[in-house]
């Protein structure tokens, strides 16, 4: 039995209780969510791959974010697809995010929101090459509505 199909299955048993629990550790009350939100968002994550990616082949979607509340959604959402799902740090240096990007060759990447905003930060302190890529992730982007964005590996690399 699969990931996802375990968590559908616990879904439908338990499906008001708690499946995901996030504490950001910023004195703040920690986020919860419902196995029914979890499978929603995942849901509606897989639909929207489906319909804008042209998988051929090995199906493989990169992630581009930090742990969060919605992070289990995201990874079940690929799995849905059904794509393997290749973490890629934010944090990391970026030669070593493109190295691991084209060696897994990923041909699409979901791009956590919040930081395309602090990419366009840093490209605004003085890297006016940094502004033309920012302009390009932008167009030549797609959005889900689950908080990510959806680039091709040639915008990101």
């Amino acid at each position: 039995m699969t990931l996802q199909e375990l968590v559908h299955r616990a879904a439908s048993i338990y499906s008001d209780k708690i499946a995901v629990c996030f504490d950001e550790c910023n004195n703040q009350p920690p986020v919860y969510y419902t196995y029914k939100s979890v499978v929603h968002a995942a849901s509606e994550l897989s639909n929207f791959l489906l319909l804008h990616c042209d998988f051929q082949g090995i199906r493989e979607v990169g992630l581009y974010c930090h742990p969060g509340i919605n992070l289990p959604s995201w990874i079940l959402g690929i799995l849905q697809v059904p794509a393997a799902y290749a973490p890629i740090d934010p944090d990391a240096p970026p030669a070593l995010s493109t190295h691991f990007m084209k060696k897994c060759n990923l041909s699409y990447i979901l791009v956590e929101k919040q930081q395309i905003n602090v990419k366009h930060q840093k490209a605004g302190e003085g890297q006016r090459g940094g502004q033309k890529i920012q302009s390009r992730l932008h167009a030549d982007s797609r959005e889900p509505t689950v908080g990510l964005e959806l680039m091709n590996r040639e915008v990101m690399t």
